[in-house]
């Protein structure tokens, strides 16, 4: 990238330290810039690439996220297994409170009818075995 100062700040050098000694003053001003530069873009672009490396993820950090995430499907599906043993064992409940409640129902109506004559009549009257 060429770097140079204006003219008119070499004709004051000129006018003041002549030619040869303006141009030597020149080149070593235009250098000094330039070295400035390059060291400030090579500062620059290590800040940059520090920043970069502070931001994006390594492949350690993306292996141990994967592990991690790994680790939480295996816990989260122990407790499906858990919560599916216990949905089978409240089903078994359910299963057993309707055979219960069925003999209960079926004892009660055995009852009523046996303990109430007038009943069993009703009952007959109701399915149009009587008339």
């Amino acid at each position: 990238m060429p770097i140079s100062l204006p003219f008119i700040v070499f004709e004051k050098l000129e006018s003041k330290l002549g030619k040869e000694d303006a141009h030597i003053v020149v080149e070593a001003i235009e250098t000094t810039i330039r070295e400035s530069i390059k060291s400030e873009q090579n500062e620059l672009k290590y800040l940059i690439i520090d920043e970069q490396r502070k931001e994006l993820a390594s492949k350690a950090d993306v292996l141990l996220t994967k592990q991690e995430l790994k680790n939480e499907i295996e816990l989260v599906k122990k407790e499906i297994d858990i919560v599916k043993k216990e949905i089978d064992i409240v089903k078994k409940e359910i299963d057993i409170f309707k055979r219960e409640t069925r003999i209960m129902f079926l004892i009660l109506f055995i009852l009523i009818i046996f303990l109430n004559q007038n009943s069993l009549e009703f009952i007959f009257k109701i399915f149009g075995l009587i008339k």
